[in-house]
């Protein structure tokens, strides 16, 4: 046999190495027939591409997600008389998959993509990634098999904990957490067309002065106020409402009123 080889729990082949050398004393050493037979004292070692090159045994060898350390027998024979060794294989325990976010902010309302800060990565296989615990996040949330995850309609606003849980070939599980924090933004408001009046008119009808919006509130809910600022003088806005974001006011222009906003 060989000096002694490693393998972990769940991994997979990988390229052969040298499992030991052959010998006879009446046939050419790479005419000599080997293989593995039971007898070792490892478990869940699979021995493959068994190859014999001029008495150099060469071989790939996988551990499955139980295995445990001991031997590997080989026989070989030369047709009439047989001879057996025993490698030794060192088996260490499977490791759970590398997956971990850093912590994120989205405007509420808003989309974003989350790529990994690190992994999604295993020593076998990562079969599964899902979305395990959005904690108090209500809005949309997937994750593809790269880890990637999508945010839409983020809501509500505030920090949410989000949990992403990968899943390995042999069942061990990493939950990797983040922060995921949901930013109040402004509402909207955009004025209808340029409205006329004429100096010492009375308010007449309510017009339409513009609509409403926000990405956390519905746009009915919102609060209308007419505020210092604009440019016109002597205009006095009254009977104000919002109907489902259309905002409607009177507009009464004093006798000295100038234009303006």
């Amino acid at each position: 046999p060989a000096r002694a080889q490693s393998r972990q729990q769940g991994s997979p082949a990988g390229a052969a190495v040298t499992v030991g050398t052959v010998s006879d004393t009446q046939t050419p050493a790479g005419n000599l027939n080997v293989n593995p037979v039971a007898g070792g004292s490892a478990t869940g070692i699979t021995v493959g591409n068994l190859a014999n090159s001029n008495g150099t045994v060469t071989a790939t060898l996988a551990a499955g997600c139980a295995a445990t350390s001991g031997t590997v027998r080989f026989e070989v024979s030369d047709g009439d008389l047989a001879g057996s060794g025993d490698l030794q294989v060192n088996v260490s325990a499977n490791g759970a998959p590398l997956l971990g976010y850093a912590n994120q902010a989205v405007a509420g309302g808003g989309a974003a993509i989350i790529n990994p800060l690190a992994g999604p990565g295993d020593n076998g296989a990562v079969i599964s990634i899902a979305v395990h615990d959005a904690g108090t996040y209500s809005g949309a949330v997937s994750v593809n098999a790269a880890g990637v995850v999508s945010i839409a309609n983020a809501q509500p606003v505030g920090v949410h904990t989000l949990t992403i849980r990968a899943t390995d070939n042999c069942g061990a599980i990493t939950d990797a957490t983040f922060q995921l924090t949901v930013e109040n933004t402004a509402p909207t408001f955009t004025p209808a067309a340029a409205k006329l009046r004429q100096q010492g008119s009375p308010a007449g009808a309510a017009v339409t002065v513009g609509t409403v919006s926000d990405a956390q509130t519905p746009a009915g809910a919102l609060s209308v106020t007419p505020v210092a600022g604009g440019s016109a003088t002597g205009i006095t806005v009254g009977s104000l409402s919002n109907s489902n974001g259309t905002i409607t006011a009177t507009l009464a222009a004093g006798c000295a009123a100038t234009p303006g906003t």
